[in-house]
């Protein structure tokens, strides 16, 4: 007997899985839910669920919206893909400024958007804080290609110019969202103060509690403040082979120091060893209600707030 691939197992399960009802009254809380943040398939690394999955599972549980963000390409044709199959879940994507995608390049941002991106995210893999924590947070070493190394500050510390443009372009493209991604807190910072001036309608601080970013609760106020919406991630807590997961109190500690009007919640899941998006967020939801976060809390960040930064409310 021919013995299976790892890939052919793969789509085995992923059928399986496709062929769950998800009807458990546990996923009540996702009602109207949106997830701003999950990384379905396909991609450079296996998935939990591939992006028509990723939608159907959402329609399922009636879910009200998904955001696809890139690990390495632009999602728009994804999200539109899965939007089509799946026509009572909002989909949407966009484009992460890392190297493969131009970097730090406003002419990729114009063609993003002119493409239908939702969102325009910093880099990623590519950088320069993202590239300094990798000792700390070795899951990054085996994902992070060449040589590029991005920051949004020049040699003197000053904003680029084309990240100047990257916003300016963003602020006239009504419901697009500008989100940090893996800048550091400093860059992240900066960057909120500039967006706001420039008057972007929406900014997403992307999983600032995370270790791979590690803004301090002082800089996560102060960001709020801005006027960002700070958006906190399930995935991190999920153990991985290098090692455990965040502990979620840090999230709840976070969120009841900020307060749930100033943030998000996602799952930032797709990951093949952690559980599907729509189970991480269930998970995410009811632990932080044990946590102390109340459930008008959770549907703020859930659904109120989610909806607002989309244009849906």
């Amino acid at each position: 007997m021919a013995r299976v691939g790892e890939g052919d197992r793969q789509t085995a399960l992923l059928g399986e899985y496709a062929q769950c009802q998800l009807a458990h009254p546990r996923y009540a809380i996702l009602e109207g839910a949106i997830d701003l943040h999950l990384h379905p398939g396909p991609t450079v690394s296996p998935r939990s669920v591939d992006f028509f999955d990723a939608a159907a599972d959402a329609a399922r549980i009636g879910m009200r919206a998904l955001v696809y963000k890139p690990l390495y390409f632009a999602t728009m044709d994804a999200a539109y893909a899965a939007r089509k199959a799946t026509p009572t879940v909002d989909v949407f994507g966009g484009v992460t400024l890392d190297q493969v995608a131009g970097g730090l390049s406003p002419t990729t941002v114009q063609l993003a958007i002119q493409a239908g991106a939702k969102f325009v995210w910093m880099p990623l893999f590519d950088s320069a804080h993202t590239r300094a924590k990798t000792a700390e947070v070795p899951f990054y070493k085996d994902r992070v290609f060449g040589s590029a190394c991005l920051s949004i500050f020049n040699a003197d510390g000053r904003i680029l110019d084309e990240v100047v443009q990257i916003v300016d372009l963003v602020a006239a493209a009504p419901g697009v969202v500008l989100a940090t991604s893996h800048l550091s807190p400093r860059e992240s910072l900066a960057l909120v103060q500039l967006a706001k001036e420039r008057r972007v309608e929406q900014v997403i601080v992307t999983h600032p509690t995370a270790d791979i970013i590690g803004a301090t609760l002082a800089e996560q106020k102060e960001l709020a403040r801005l006027g960002a919406l700070l958006e906190h991630s399930w995935g991190y807590t999920q153990p991985k082979a290098t090692g455990a997961g965040q502990n979620p109190v840090k999230i709840a500690e976070a969120i009841q120091a900020v307060g749930p009007k100033h943030c998000v919640m996602s799952s930032d899941m797709g990951i093949w060893s952690s559980p599907p998006p729509v189970e991480g967020l269930r998970c995410f939801a009811e632990i932080m209600i044990r946590l102390g976060i109340t459930e008008a809390g959770i549907d703020m960040m859930l659904k109120r707030n989610p909806a607002r930064v989309l244009g849906l409310s």
